[in-house]
């Protein structure tokens, strides 16, 4: 039962359609509203090239510090995955996260992957999900840090800062309390016993999960850290980006924790890549900080390394990936490359 289960999942097509649908709209309004496209080509000749590029190692680089996370968390379960395969995986992920909503299409991916690299279903969920957790308490610590040393933000967002801070606690918090449920038995079969987990059931996804917290937890907090610089670099890009446009001069802590703000909007949004929503809040944080001209060519270049640049690279990862994927007919854990 777990092999049609795993293997009944699909390229999904909706979502990357209704996730480029939204993206040119999102081009369109932003040229249509913000600023003409012969001034946002004019500001884009100006722009610093060394920083644009810059911008993009920054991207690159938290795709391989993700690679590294993906092959530490495989290691605890015995599994030898090379860090060129786990990297491929995660750019693979990142592809599927952008493009469908709430960033929902990248884990089930992996699990499918990890499947058929020879792992159980159970096994691979419960690192996709714990190495998730550990990813995405590296992110709050990093945004508790950011929101906590920038005093002043620029705008009217200054005003809702304070509860920013309050739904990252809680978010935080939330967090916490998942983990503790995930690694206590009885807790976990009385609130998820409902759900069919194929390919072991809920005992060997918590024994997976739990070997995450073996040697001291070294896996967890391995994945953690990796999970924190990762988006150091992620939003690192945003950063240079708005030093290009010579926001907050003198201000960097400024500049950065703008770029994380900037971050996490799209996370929220139900919109593949939050094509709209990210657009809408660059807008409103930066309108008095930046001109029409110079705000328009900003959320262009922004998004252009955030996300139009990852959705073409890592599609053609992707397509490379599911390629490799058909020719291997049966699950093969000896395999540590694809």
């Amino acid at each position: 039962m777990a092999s049609e289960n795993v293997t009944s999942w699909r390229i999904p097509w909706k979502a990357m359609t209704w996730g480029l649908t939204c993206g040119i709209a999102a081009l369109t309004i932003l040229f249509l509203k913000v600023a003409h496209p012969a001034r946002i080509w004019i500001e884009l000749q100006e722009f610093p090239l060394w920083l644009f590029l810059m911008a993009l190692m920054c991207i690159l680089m938290a795709w391989g510090v993700d690679g590294y996370r993906m092959q530490f968390l495989c290691s605890s379960t015995k599994t030898v995955v090379s860090w060129k395969t786990a990297t491929i995986m995660v750019i693979s992920s990142n592809f599927l996260t952008l493009i469908t909503p709430f960033a929902a299409g990248g884990a089930p991916f992996i699990i499918y992957v990890l499947y058929r690299r020879g792992m159980s279903v159970a096994q691979a969920s419960a690192i996709v999900i714990g190495g998730g957790f550990a990813a995405q308490l590296g992110l709050f610590s990093l945004a508790s840090i950011a929101f906590s040393l920038v005093n002043e933000f620029p705008g009217d967002i200054s005003a809702y800062v304070s509860y920013i801070r309050t739904a990252f606690l809680l978010y935080g918090l939330l967090l916490i309390a998942l983990i503790i449920i995930a690694f206590k038995g009885e807790e976990l079969r009385r609130l998820i016993g409902w759900i069919n987990i194929p390919g072991g059931g809920l005992v060997n996804f918590q024994a997976g999960f739990r070997d995450l917290f073996s040697d001291q937890g070294r896996f967890f907090i391995g994945a953690y850290i990796a999970g924190f610089f990762y988006y150091v670099f992620q939003y690192s890009a945003g950063f240079l980006l708005l030093t290009g446009f010579d926001v907050a001069p003198g201000q960097s802590l400024l500049r950065y924790g703008v770029s994380v703000l900037l971050g996490i909007a799209p996370l929220v949004s139900p919109i593949p890549g939050g094509a709209g929503a990210a657009e809408l809040v660059a807008y409103y944080v930066l309108e008095d900080t930046l001109p029409g001209d110079a705000l328009g060519t900003f959320i262009l270049l922004w998004r252009a390394v955030v996300y139009y640049i990852p959705v073409v690279l890592g599609g053609a990862v992707f397509a490379h990936l599911v390629l490799k994927l058909a020719r291997l007919k049966q699950p093969d854990p000896n395999q540590t490359d694809i």
